[in-house]
């Protein structure tokens, strides 16, 4: 299982950053600001799809249609299930109008389920 999921081109190591864990820490910081900053980038070049589509599912949920489904994998997984439990005791939000499609099922909230 460790191999195949090696071999998955989001789980490579990119080889600017092989012996980063030997770097100064200055060098390590300015590296992840940079990658940070490309995704700010992509962000900023989305905006306006992202503004489209945050205004079209707010006009949904405040008209009493359709629900908030959490989507993750792993870790993230996890945390949005954190979050939208949440939802009820902060906003009132009905239990009905929320859903979780986590990679593994509920199975992988407790224990890894590596390759969902």
């Amino acid at each position: 299982m460790v191999r195949e999921t090696a071999e998955r081109s989001t789980e490579r190591r990119l080889e600017r950053y092989r012996d980063a864990d030997r770097w100064p820490a200055e060098e390590c910081l300015a590296a992840m600001l940079e990658h940070q900053m490309h995704a700010f980038a992509a962000v900023r070049a989305a905006l306006p799809a992202l503004v489209r589509a945050t205004e079209a599912a707010a006009a949904r949920l405040r008209g009493g249609r359709g629900r908030l489904i959490y989507t993750g994998a792993g870790s993230s997984g996890r945390i949005a299930v954190q979050d939208g439990v949440e939802l009820w005791p902060t906003f009132s939000w009905p239990p009905e109008r929320l859903a979780f499609l986590l990679a593994g099922g509920e199975g992988a909230l407790l224990r890894a389920a590596e390759g969902a």
